[in-house]
Protein backbone atom coordinates (compact mmCIF):
# COMPACT_ATOMS: atom_id res chain seq x y z
CA UNK A 1 0.00 0.00 0.00
CA UNK A 2 1.19 3.61 -0.52
CA UNK A 3 1.77 6.13 1.96
CA UNK A 4 -1.34 8.60 2.60
CA UNK A 5 -0.79 11.89 3.45
CA UNK A 6 -1.67 12.45 6.93
CA UNK A 7 -3.44 15.36 6.51
CA UNK A 8 -5.88 14.00 4.11
CA UNK A 9 -6.97 11.29 6.57
CA UNK A 10 -10.55 11.42 7.70
CA UNK A 11 -10.55 8.73 9.88
CA UNK A 12 -8.91 7.88 13.00
CA UNK A 13 -6.66 4.83 13.67
CA UNK A 14 -2.85 3.50 13.82
CA UNK A 15 -0.53 4.33 11.39
CA UNK A 16 3.23 4.08 11.03
CA UNK A 17 5.10 6.60 9.34
CA UNK A 18 6.02 5.76 6.22
CA UNK A 19 8.52 9.63 5.54
CA UNK A 20 8.39 12.84 5.97
CA UNK A 21 9.45 14.89 2.89
CA UNK A 22 10.52 18.68 3.75
CA UNK A 23 13.13 20.81 5.66
CA UNK A 24 12.83 23.32 8.04
CA UNK A 25 12.10 24.02 11.50
CA UNK A 26 8.73 22.68 11.43
CA UNK A 27 10.01 19.54 10.07
CA UNK A 28 12.39 19.48 13.07
CA UNK A 29 9.80 20.20 15.84
CA UNK A 30 7.48 17.15 14.64
CA UNK A 31 10.74 14.68 14.66
CA UNK A 32 11.25 16.39 17.79
CA UNK A 33 7.58 15.24 19.30
CA UNK A 34 8.65 12.48 18.54
CA UNK A 35 6.67 12.01 14.84
CA UNK A 36 9.16 10.59 12.56
CA UNK A 37 10.04 7.75 10.26
CA UNK A 38 8.97 4.06 10.90
CA UNK A 39 7.25 5.87 14.73
CA UNK A 40 3.54 4.11 15.41
CA UNK A 41 1.66 6.98 15.46
CA UNK A 42 -2.34 7.44 16.85
CA UNK A 43 -4.78 9.78 15.00
CA UNK A 44 -7.19 10.39 17.50
CA UNK A 45 -9.18 12.91 15.97
CA UNK A 46 -9.40 14.74 12.46
CA UNK A 47 -9.86 18.44 11.81
CA UNK A 48 -8.00 21.54 12.07
CA UNK A 49 -5.79 20.63 14.22
CA UNK A 50 -5.81 17.13 14.28
CA UNK A 51 -4.74 15.10 17.47
CA UNK A 52 -2.31 12.39 17.27
CA UNK A 53 -0.94 10.16 20.22
CA UNK A 54 2.90 9.36 19.94
CA UNK A 55 4.71 7.90 22.59
CA UNK A 56 2.32 7.79 25.18
CA UNK A 57 1.13 12.03 24.52
CA UNK A 58 -1.47 13.69 22.54
CA UNK A 59 -0.28 16.47 20.28
CA UNK A 60 -3.03 19.23 18.68
CA UNK A 61 -0.83 19.63 15.01
CA UNK A 62 -1.86 22.25 12.16
CA UNK A 63 -3.03 20.10 9.24
CA UNK A 64 -0.88 22.57 7.21
CA UNK A 65 2.37 21.16 9.02
CA UNK A 66 1.28 17.79 8.70
CA UNK A 67 1.07 18.03 4.99
CA UNK A 68 4.80 16.76 4.99
CA UNK A 69 4.29 13.21 7.20
CA UNK A 70 3.06 10.31 4.81
CA UNK A 71 1.60 7.67 7.06
CA UNK A 72 0.48 3.84 6.42
CA UNK A 73 -2.26 2.17 8.43
CA UNK A 74 -1.20 -0.45 10.49
CA UNK A 75 -2.83 -4.08 10.02
CA UNK A 76 -5.03 -5.17 12.33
Amino acid sequence: MLPINLAEINKPGQYTVANIDGEGSAIIQLKRLGICQNQMIELVQCGNPLIVRVAGAEIGISRGVVGCVFVKPVEQ
